[in-house]
């Protein structure tokens, strides 16, 4: 009985040196926290790249923070997050969300990918205190920051004047945080009754354009304005063509050319009706040619004449017969005039 007590004995011994001589238990794992911050930017909405447009009111992520990190204690109820922008007017603002807990300071530029290109962010901005506890199993927190302080850009306009016309195009308007702003000239073009339209001009009483439809028009001025340029169409006149000594009711026929040599009339003009008058010829000057006539008249030549605005011009010819008629045949025995 001696010896069994010895031997159970040393073998509680021998397992409580084997005890002492196993490595110590590890450290608890080091665990992570779970800090999901949603940015609400109801005021300033961020760009939607789909859309092109500022629709989006709210980005969210989900950042992680190891408890080694924040220094190894189990709370922290004086955690934060800051919500600010970088970047410019010019480039647009890009949201940057820092996180603290503890120790650890976390900055994610850009937060959600989110930027503003539509307004003044360099004041905007919001914050959020919170607490963190690594007590549980898989810690996490959730929260949510405001953003405020969105400044909208100058609104920068470019007005059309018909300037005596009508029909002019809609005014333009552009939010602009950054000049030049350059606007595209607009294409519709106002009308004026006897008038040609030329173009555009920053002076009201200009006469020659400097800006034309679908050009680009470059300001630092918010409020500007465009006004027409008109070229007065002169007012035509008339053309009175007159062919005297015709006889026995014959004819002849008288062209009017322009510049070109383009046939712009052709009159018949007779013993019984010497006279023609050609209503509303427009202003310029005309080559005015007998084109056709009796064989037995000499060949009467062409003249030239100034039409101007709402006055009546008179070209006048004389038909001569021929002293003497010397009578060619041609080879089918038809008379040649």
């Amino acid at each position: 009985m001696k010896t069994n007590f010895r031997t159970i004995f040393a073998a509680l011994f021998a397992m409580m040196l084997m005890v002492f001589a196993m490595p110590q238990k590890a450290h608890a794992a080091d665990k992570s926290c779970g800090v999901t911050i949603k940015v609400n930017s109801y005021s300033s909405p961020f760009y939607n790249p789909n859309t092109k447009q500022h629709t989006v009111n709210s980005v969210s992520e989900t950042n992680y923070i190891k408890q080694s990190e924040a220094g190894g204690g189990n709370n922290y109820n004086n955690s934060s997050a800051r919500a600010y922008f970088t970047g410019s007017n010019a480039d647009g603002w890009s949201l940057v969300v820092e996180i603290t807990v503890g120790n650890c300071t976390k900055t994610i530029n850009p937060y959600g990918n989110a930027k503003i290109y539509n307004k003044d962010m360099s004041n905007a901005g919001g914050s959020v205190t919170f607490g963190v506890s690594y007590s549980t199993m898989n810690p996490s927190v959730s929260t949510s920051i405001s953003i405020s302080g969105g400044v909208d850009f100058p609104l920068y306009t470019l007005s059309y004047d018909a300037n005596g016309g009508q029909n002019a195009p809609a005014q333009q308007k552009i939010n602009s945080g950054s000049t030049p702003v350059n606007f595209t000239i607009a294409s519709q073009t106002p009308t004026r009754e006897n008038y040609n339209f030329l173009g555009w001009s920053e002076s009201s009483t200009a006469a020659t354009p400097t800006y034309q439809p679908n050009g680009t028009f470059s300001t630092s001025i918010q409020d500007n304005t465009l006004y027409a340029v008109w070229k007065r169409i002169p007012l035509p006149g008339n053309l009175t063509i007159s062919c005297e000594g015709l006889q026995n009711e014959e004819s002849a026929v008288i062209e009017v050319k322009n510049g070109d040599s383009q046939v712009l009339y052709r009159v018949s003009v007779s013993s019984d009706s010497p006279s023609v008058t050609i209503k509303g010829v427009s202003v310029g000057t005309y080559t005015v040619a007998p084109m056709a006539w009796s064989w037995t008249y000499e060949r009467m030549d062409s003249k030239s004449v100034t039409i101007e605005e709402e006055q009546t011009a008179s070209v006048s010819f004389t038909a001569v017969k021929k002293t003497s008629i010397e009578q060619k045949y041609d080879e089918n025995k038809k008379v040649v005039k």
